[in-house]
Order: C-alpha cells, then structure tokens, then sequence
C-alpha cells in the first residue's frame, strides 16, 4: 500500500484535481501508475490517499513520484512543490504470515494463513519449501510442517491456510514462524504472533446406578468431572438436579463441593440418594458444574 499527503500551503482555496503516481521520473518516461483524485482543500487542510499497487514481477529498486495537479488546473502561486518522491524496495519473494484472530481460548483452532510472491519478473523457484513451525511462550517448538511445491513462475502468488487447535496448551505468547526453502537454503522468512488466553473449562460425563426406581429406595448418581481448560481450578460446586418432565411436579437438587483440579485431570464424586422422595413420573438427571481460579 501507498500513502501520500497533499497539502494546500497557498492562500486560497483549491478545487478538486488529482494526484498522478509514476513508477520512475514522468519527465524520463515514468511508468504511469494511477491517478488518485485530491479533494477540494481550503489553506492549511490536507488530503491522505492511498492506492494499493500490485508489484507482481517489479522487485527491485524504485523511485515513486506523485504529481499533484499536473494538469495545472489549480491557479498556484508556486507550481515547484507539487511534487513528491518516495524510495522503495522490494524483494524477488516475500512471505507474509497472519493469523485469523490476535487471541485464542483453549480447545479453539488457529487459523494461520502463509502469503507467498514472486515479486521477479524473470524467476522461476523450482521444488522449494515452506518450512512451518509454531513456539510456544517459552520459545520451544510445538509444532512443525513441511510443504513441498516443484514451481513457483515468475509474478505469481499463492495462498497456504492451516489450522491448529489450542487444546489445553498454556496461557501466552506464541510465535508462527515460516521460512522458504530452496535446495537447503532458506531465502525468505515470515513470522506472526498470537496470543492463548488463560482459559477456565469443565466438562462432565454422568452414569445411573439403575434406570428405574422405586419411590423411597436409593439410587447412586455417579459423574466425572474434567478441567479441558488451560488453567488449574482451585475449587468448585457441582449441581445435581432431578427435574420432571412434567412441569408441575417440582425439581430436587442436591449440591457438592470439590477441590483442585489441575489441568486435563479428572475428578470423581458419587451422589448417593438413600431414598427417592419424588413423585412417580419421568425425571431428566443435569449435572452443573462451576470452579474457580485464583491465579488468573
């Protein structure tokens, strides 16, 4: 992307007019490249343009000239400062590394995306690389990935996308880092950072002592409770709730506390009900799980 300002340093007010870009001096046979329009400006007001410029096949050095009215269709005391320049180089081939997001919670995917062009207009890369690896906060390597391509022509680019899912990975700062390689010489490097965020998370499985009981007999309600989080919980509440069908006949909860759980452990309780004092009918069995932590 190019930027460029034009100010009105004069007295009075100019109309609208344009801004020309050039790749190289106009009065030396300058590639045009396009014509920006300038608003109209009041004296001491001032106009940021932007263009996007395809450099396909252009690595190398430039000099970038922009031309304000250069129709002369602005009355101006001073005709000599309406022109700008800009150096500029580009590379035979860049790499450019995002991700989808700037943050992650555990157990969600990173959508990482790789960029890559060939900015020469007379190469070809031929059965080169792109080398993949992920850092964790500590700067130790988590994840790498190797993908083969024979051909990439000159002035061309291509998009690579993948996904990698946090999981129970821990809070921080992670580095993407992605290299291109030609027969074992890396020629280009891209990096992007992103960030896990710490992540309470609590999941539970449930099982029947029997799936029929009798009014006043006992029944065990069994469950494990697992922190798919990234962070250890210190304490928590589970909820057990006996809730009718039908809507008229009232629900029983019963509640237990349980202590730490360090990530992707597990944690087992049983509710005993000595004796079922509901009334007859179909009942649904919900298991409610909350924790906490105090670190984060």
């Amino acid at each position: 992307e190019m930027a460029a300002t034009v100010i009105n340093q004069g007295k009075t007010a100019s109309g609208i007019n344009s801004l020309v870009l050039y790749d190289g001096s106009p009065a030396a046979g300058g590639a045009y490249i396009t014509s920006l329009t300038v608003p109209a400006l009041e004296p001491g007001m001032s106009a940021a343009l932007t263009y996007n410029w395809n450099v396909l096949g252009k690595a190398g050095a430039h000099t970038i000239y922009g031309v304000a009215d250069s129709n002369n269709a602005v009355i101006e005391f001073n005709e000599s400062n309406n022109t700008g320049t800009a150096e500029i180089a580009l590379p035979d081939i860049s790499l450019g590394a995002s991700t989808a997001e700037p943050s992650y919670k555990a157990n969600q995917d990173v959508g990482m995306v790789f960029h890559i062009a060939n900015l020469a207009s007379d190469r070809t890369y031929e059965n080169w690389s792109l080398n993949i690896s992920l850092l964790n906060p500590q700067g130790n390597t988590i994840l790498s990935s190797s993908n083969n391509w024979p051909l990439l022509s000159p002035a061309t680019e291509i998009s690579y996308a993948m996904n990698w899912n946090t999981q129970s990975n821990a809070p921080g700062n992670y580095t993407v880092k992605a290299k291109l390689i030609e027969a074992a010489n890396t020629f280009t490097e891209g990096n992007a950072l992103f960030t896990i965020l710490p992540t309470p998370s609590i999941t539970g499985t449930m099982s029947l002592s029997k799936d029929t009981v009798i009014q006043g007999f006992n029944i065990d309600i069994s469950y494990i409770l697992t922190n798919n989080g990234n962070i250890n919980l210190n304490s928590g509440e589970a909820k057990t709730e006996i809730i009718p069908v039908n809507s008229q006949i009232a629900s029983v909860s019963y509640t237990r506390t349980f202590g730490a759980i360090t990530v992707l452990a597990s944690l087992s309780q049983t509710l005993n009900i000595q004796k079922v004092e509901v009334k007859p009918g179909d009942y649904t069995i919900r298991l409610t799980a909350t924790a906490e932590n105090t670190t984060f």
